[in-house]
């Protein structure tokens, strides 16, 4: 047979229905499908891992030296892409507000980058831009949501924005206290926050490097931790998409494509038969199918 009268009855048997391509492809295109929503049902969940990881704090470092830390140190890290980093320092004392005295603030000094690194937000879900302190969020679930000014023993606390602080297993007490903005100077701090994503190998290289030497040799060592250690120490994003078991849906596909094709063949071989029986040529047979 000749190429043109090939194509020809190809044609025809696709017109006809005989060679069942709408059932096919309808069945491939299903099987095709089944295996996108599957790959991205496992990408789909991958990401929201890993923003759940980044909302609970998880991707939050800290290096704790007690009036040891280097506030312009740790306030130049967040010039590193991906980076946002803050200098704490723990306050004496605690805040009372003038309508609930019986329940404390406590208060934290923390270069401006501290916004940056608790996510905190105006009233309107917009980054913190005006001058006042920070305050967690179960403040104003005290106090009042829209609430601007809170009367307290030491006088009018301008509320400049509040952050996220669930009790979601972080480290406990900057729920409800207040954090006051301040541009680091000669005075130590206490803490170097930072925030990364995706996450340096070299953070913990970059929080030492904000450590001052110490004044004797018996001070404790700084120490490093994780804001919230209960979602792992680290998110192995890279491996867990390797290892998803979607990996694998491409070959199903090639394989469901061979039987499928198998099939369709085996189901005419009646038909193939008499084509050959007729004088048809096998390699035309094999051009037409």
């Amino acid at each position: 047979m000749k190429f043109r009268a090939i194509t020809r009855e190809a044609g025809r048997d696709i017109a006809t229905g005989t060679a069942r391509t709408a059932l096919t492809c309808l069945l491939y295109a299903v099987i095709l499908g089944l295996l996108s929503a599957h790959e991205f049902s496992s990408v789909t969940s991958l990401l929201d891992t890993a923003a759940k990881f980044q909302s609970a704090g998880s991707n939050v470092r800290i290096i704790s030296a007690t009036g040891r830390i280097d506030g312009n140190a740790c306030a130049s890290l967040e010039d590193i892409h991906g980076v946002d980093s803050a200098a704490v320092r723990i306050l004496p004392g605690q805040l009372r507000a003038a309508t609930m005295s019986t329940v404390p603030l406590a208060q934290y000094a923390a270069t401006p980058g501290i916004g940056d690194v608790l996510g905190a937000r105006n009233a309107d879900g917009t980054p913190t831009s005006r001058a006042g302190a920070l305050v967690g969020e179960p403040v104003l679930e005290q106090f009042g949501v829209n609430i601007a000014v809170i009367p307290t023993d030491l006088g009018e606390l301008v509320v400049a924005g509040t952050y996220p602080y669930p009790e979601d297993g972080r480290r406990g007490g900057l729920g409800f206290a207040t954090i006051y903005p301040e541009v680091a100077g000669d005075e130590p701090f206490d803490e170097c926050w930072i925030r990364a994503w995706p996450e340096h190998q070299e953070t913990n290289v970059l929080l030492n490097s904000t450590v001052l030497p110490a004044a004797k040799a018996d001070e404790s060592p700084p120490e490093i931790t994780q804001l919230n250690a209960t979602l792992g120490q680290i998110f192995e994003g890279r491996v867990q998409f390797e290892e998803r078991t979607s990996r694998f849906d491409p070959f199903i596909a090639i394989i469901f494509g061979v039987i499928i094709g198998v099939f369709t063949v085996r189901v005419r071989r009646l038909e193939l038969a008499s084509a050959l029986h007729a004088g048809v040529s096998a390699s035309a047979l094999v051009l037409l199918q």
